[in-house]
């Protein structure tokens, strides 16, 4: 029963994005969108060495501790870099993120759909969690 538990939170933590765009509001996203704009060109770099750092957080432990070698710790590190230096630029310049605050800032009955999901997302979440203590 533990991982319905996990389940529950996993839909607690998105009904929380899903609920955010009508909590922000049409004029704090349009600001969103411009300050995203601008800080598209030094934001992936940032969340690249972060990314890597936390990886190597993750991944040095493990292999202390014996429970996955160095060879495979490698291969995952090369791997998610790889993954992360292809994607997250392709995701923050103007292809992901800033049509979706746009979409999200012009269309209300988006914004309010999106917070029904994430009220239904949280509710299911907390039965999940009550189920699982049982």
């Amino acid at each position: 029963m533990e991982w319905v538990n996990r389940v529950g939170i996993v839909l607690e933590f998105l009904s929380f994005w899903f609920a955010a765009p009508e909590i922000l509001g049409e004029e704090r996203l349009r600001k969103l969108e411009r300050r995203v704009e601008k800080g598209v060109i030094v934001l992936p770099e940032v969340l690249f060495v972060v990314g890597v750092a936390v990886m190597f957080l993750i991944i040095i432990p493990l292999t202390l501790n014996e429970r996955i070698s160095w060879s495979v710790a490698t291969l995952m590190i090369v791997v998610v870099s790889v993954l992360v230096l292809l994607l997250l630029p392709l995701a923050m310049q103007g292809v992901v993120i800033p049509p979706l605050l746009r979409i999200l800032a012009d269309d209300e009955r988006i914004r309010q759909r999106s917070r029904a999901v994430g009220a239904v997302l949280f509710v299911v979440g907390i039965l999940l969690e009550l189920i699982a203590t049982f």
